[in-house]
């Protein structure tokens, strides 16, 4: 043998013994090369075999995966089942059953006359037991266990329960500042059909002013001292007045009635401020008019806010609707115009039919719109003559949220022979001006409008700025001192803590209006009100 050719059998037997080697490592049986096979063959096949073995693990890891997955969603699917369970079980030893609609289908269980059918045994009628008692059970088994049916204290509560939250009929108009829907002492029936909430809003309030304003509670621009009258003189008055009581009853979904008062009647008396019944489509009764602004005011101390508020409570039937953007609401509301006339005038004022309001919303999350009108049928009776005067009454009003923190608020509204609509005007007889020339009456115009802004500083504090106008068209034959326009800006802070003292706000306002009669004459003032009130 030549020594080349031994050098290549050395070599050969090396390689050999290489490839054993590899081959143990990746748990393959240890196969002898042929002396004179390719050495690169042979590694390419080893490699080849290796990353078979490696998508062999791959897709066995993937089987696990899948398997894992599954087991997680049991998992999920059980623990979902268990809690389930002991909401049942929490809601049994509250002594309230679960309705069975809410009840899991998987978790249901044969109910005991089924179990009795299944057994043969005999099952009571329910006609039967009316009439023979129910022969099935013991003798010695009380006919109501204790812990059956809710005790009276575990059907009162502070606050509406989550659970009767839905059964209540949809929210009315309400004004920015009245007490909340959830909030009072609620009382339930066992079966959770009938339910009383007997609520409350004290209030305290400190107003100090400039001038002798015509009350404390609102700041009406007709009322703003003029001529001789606008002088400074400062003073303060406190008031409970504004604070409200009232009682709502509902069964459940279907009809709700519903009584307010508070004491600012006519010489801080106490007065109904909303009576009435309604369901989901229907109100009669007193409550806010369709033609209203409420939606459209900022929060205020001042419960006309800055000025055009339109919004009374007359007596009235409404009927009501909504689809997912749009609602409507269509009204006969009780009204009768107010006339300035010279006192001891022999006259009279009536409708010749109720006052037709209607309205219309626009509704989207980033805002809404509302167009809404109003007919008054005005009717003059005097000793001389008789005059049908109608009115009409047209209001515009939108709400753009800018963001989370701010929210703009605006409207304007016009009426003609029907002022009283705008809250201004609630204390003034400004619809309808009597000419002692021709013995007759014409309808008083006006138009106002208003625009605001609601911010929120944090989950505490919150601030509203405002400006509003109020603008008579006077006949020739007026007074000199009859309203012609006025202003209001009105800016505050409102605090409400939250958490455990839910239900306490603290308000502090600054008011400047002013008023010009029809002679020129003119006035101007200045409020700060302070208001702190707990709604319970």
């Amino acid at each position: 043998m030549s020594v080349g050719q031994c050098t290549r059998l050395k070599f050969s037997i090396l390689l050999t013994l290489m490839l054993a080697s590899l081959l143990c490592l990746g748990g393959q049986p240890i196969q002898a090369a042929e002396p004179d096979q390719d050495p690169i063959a042979a590694m390419q096949k080893v490699i080849d075999q290796q990353q078979a073995d490696i998508e062999a693990q791959s897709r066995k890891l993937e089987q696990q995966r899948e398997q894992l997955d599954s087991q997680q969603q049991k998992l999920e699917s059980q623990q979902q089942t268990l809690e389930n369970l002991q909401t049942q079980l929490q809601s049994l030893i509250a002594g309230q059953d679960t309705p069975a609609d809410k009840q899991p289908a998987a978790d249901q269980s044969p109910s005991m006359d089924d179990q009795k059918v299944a057994a043969g045994e005999p099952v009571a009628d329910d006609r039967q037991v009316a009439i023979n008692g129910d022969k099935t059970r013991p003798a010695d088994e009380p006919e109501d266990k204790p812990g059956d049916k809710p005790t009276l204290l575990d059907r009162i509560h502070l606050g509406r329960p989550s659970e009767l939250l839905a059964r209540s009929p949809q929210v009315l108009d309400s004004s920015p500042l009245d007490v909340p829907d959830d909030r009072g002492l609620f009382m339930h029936s066992a079966d959770g059909d009938k339910m009383i909430r007997f609520y409350g809003s004290l209030r305290t309030l400190t107003v100090v002013e400039n001038r002798d304003n015509f009350h404390p509670y609102d700041l009406n621009l007709p009322q703003v001292p003029v001529g001789e009258e606008n002088a400074t003189d400062w003073n303060t008055n406190w008031t409970i007045n504004t604070s409200q009581l009232g009682l709502e009853v509902d069964l459940r979904d279907f009809l709700s009635v519903k009584m307010e008062f508070d004491w600012k009647g006519t010489d801080e008396s106490f007065r109904i401020r909303q009576m009435y019944m309604r369901t989901d489509s229907w109100v009669l009764g007193k409550n806010w008019s369709t033609f209203n602004t409420l939606k459209f005011l900022p929060q205020a101390i001042d419960s006309h806010s800055n000025s055009a508020h339109a919004g009374s409570r007359p007596a009235q039937i409404k009927f009501m609707g909504s689809t997912k953007r749009w609602s409507y609401h269509v009204s006969l509301e009780d009204f009768q115009p107010k006339i300035d006339a010279p006192d001891g005038l022999s006259i009279e004022s009536g409708n010749l039919i109720p006052n037709l309001a209607g309205r219309i919303d626009f509704n989207r999350p980033r805002g809404s719109f509302r167009i809404a009108g109003l007919a008054t049928f005005n009717k003059i009776d005097g000793t001389e003559r008789h005059q049908n005067e109608p009115g009409l009454g047209l209001l515009l009003g939108g709400l753009v949220n800018l963001n989370e923190n701010n929210l703009i608020k605006t409207h304007l509204v016009r009426t003609d022979g029907n002022n009283s609509a705008l809250a201004d005007f609630g204390f003034s007889d400004l619809d309808m001006a009597y000419d002692a020339a021709t013995g007759n009456v014409s309808n008083l115009s006006t138009i106002g409008g208003q625009i605001a802004l609601e911010h929120k500083w944090d989950e505490n504090f919150t601030s509203a700025f405002g400006v509003g106008f109020l603008d008579m068209d006077n006949e020739d034959y007026q007074a000199g001192d009859a309203f012609d326009h006025g202003y209001k800006v009105l800016g505050n802070i409102f605090f409400r803590p939250g958490d455990w003292l839910q239900g306490l706000v603290l308000a502090a306002e600054v008011e400047y209006a002013t008023q010009t009669t029809k002679d020129g004459s003119d006035g101007e003032t200045t409020r700060i009100s302070i208001l702190a009130y707990y709604d319970w």
